[in-house]
């Protein structure tokens, strides 16, 4: 009765972060300025479990690499954003 989650089952894991940066900066002699700036981030993840104890620490390393990857690219834009 114990083992009825033990079951085998796949373990796949696919984390794809895409980082687009366009800073374009147009200077004309009539004090013209263009300033485009974009940001695309693509965040996709898939996997199957079979012990909970596996998803808590995967959900707790993704966790984090979120909050860096956000945070790293925050500071990104604020830099690019406010370079005068």
């Amino acid at each position: 009765m114990q083992n009825m989650n033990m079951r085998t089952s796949a373990h796949t894991h696919t984390h794809t972060h895409t980082h687009t940066h366009t800073h374009t900066h147009t200077h004309t002699h009539t004090h013209t300025h263009t300033h485009t700036h974009t940001h695309t981030h693509t965040h996709t993840h898939t996997h199957t479990h079979r012990h909970h104890a596996e998803i808590c620490q995967t959900f707790f390393f993704l966790n984090r690499i979120k909050k860096y990857l956000l945070r790293a690219s925050l500071q990104y834009l604020t830099a690019g954003t406010y370079f005068h």
